[in-house]
């Protein structure tokens, strides 16, 4: 029996916004899972992220701690001896605080910083104990030829590098981010990108036992629209029905006028907007209605009803389950078989067409 958690990414330094407020809103948004605000040990003190877990901790909410000295940066910039010395000061301050989930390592490793994240991984996890690691991986992406510069592997190898980098860094959390299901663009082929990364994410899971966490969209920017309700439920859903127990969303705070960023669920005054209602449903219905059936039982495979998506199988007559055909709407379906605790399938469906 797994648990799910719903959380958010977190960008904003501590000390701007007050715990009580901060835990107070993550509450109302639905989440059980938060990043701290970003901890710097020569500017911040202690008490202030204590404060921030004594917060968490009477909400029910577990933290991911975000605090530089565990960061695979810091690594590559002080060196091994400095970051194991500054990594046990961090986890001897916080991770006996009983909101700590885990402990942010970083963000999508490249082929540069490849090694010292896993090195980075292994020395935090062995001073942490029971509390897990947490670390983010690029997507794979096949729209240009930047992949391998970026990841320095070719796409087709990166299942394989994925799943040495769990084994050898002893990882329980296998991470990854994709936004490419809310393009404006070339919708179609890049809803299979998203598709593409949940299969071959769900599969290293499998392979290494690692719980599976996706990174999914609540703002827009760049060549990304604003979510609507139907986008936030269609990827939460879908991160669920390829194997995910953890969903992360991009991002909660705007904290100033960035880019093309925009309708976060704070905006950069501080206020709440309409992606902050939505959001707010969508969670708080995944945990009402699915989330503690779908926490008894296991996936065991993953087909599409209607058409293909990301290379998986279309249901067909050599299946258990040999059709399946929808009424008013003819749209193509996600099939997820799931084994419940006494050995008995059962199934979700998720609608491709996410507005109809």
């Amino acid at each position: 029996m797994h648990t799910y958690k719903i959380g958010f990414w977190n960008y904003e330094k501590m000390g701007v916004i007050g715990a009580e407020k901060a835990a107070s809103d993550w509450k109302d948004a639905g989440f059980n899972l938060a990043m701290t605000f970003e901890y710097d040990s020569q500017k911040n003190r202690p008490e202030e992220m204590i404060e921030l877990l004594d917060e968490c901790e009477k909400r029910g909410i577990r933290a991911i701690v975000c605090d530089s000295r565990t960061r695979f940066f810091h690594y590559l910039e002080a060196g091994r001896e400095k970051f194991c010395e500054d990594a046990a000061a961090a986890v001897k301050q916080f991770g006996a605080h009983p909101a700590v989930y885990a402990f942010h390592i970083g963000d999508e490793p490249g082929g540069a910083e490849w090694e010292a994240a896993i090195e980075s991984l292994k020395i935090v996890k062995a001073a942490a104990g029971k509390k897990k690691c947490f670390l983010n991986h690029f997507p794979v992406w096949h729209y240009d030829d930047q992949f391998e510069k970026y990841v320095g592997c070719k796409p087709d190898d990166y299942e394989d590098k994925l799943t040495d980098f769990v084994r050898r860094s002893g990882a329980e959390i296998l991470a990854f981010d994709c936004y490419s299901q809310c393009s404006y663009t070339d919708r179609e082929f890049r809803q299979h990108e998203f598709i593409r990364n949940l299969r071959m994410f769900s599969s290293v899971a499998k392979k290494t036992g690692a719980e599976l966490f996706v990174s999914v969209l609540s703002v827009g920017h760049l060549n990304f629209r604003i979510p609507s309700q139907d986008d936030l439920r269609w990827q939460l859903n879908m991160s669920v029905a390829h194997g995910a127990t953890g969903v992360l969303w991009f991002y909660f705070y705007q904290r100033f006028l960035e880019q093309n960023y925009r309708k976060s669920p704070v905006d950069m005054f501080g206020e709440r907007t309409e992606t902050f209602a939505n959001l707010a449903y969508e969670n708080k219905v995944f945990f009402r209605y699915y989330a503690e059936k779908l926490s008894r039982c296991e996936i065991e495979s993953v087909a599409y009803a209607g058409m293909s998506y990301g290379s998986l199988p279309v249901v067909s007559t050599n299946m258990e389950l040999k059709e399946a055909e929808t009424f008013i709407n003819a749209v193509p379906l996600c099939v997820t078989r799931w084994r419940k605790a006494d050995g008995a399938a059962c199934y979700t469906f998720v609608n491709m067409h996410r507005e109809l």
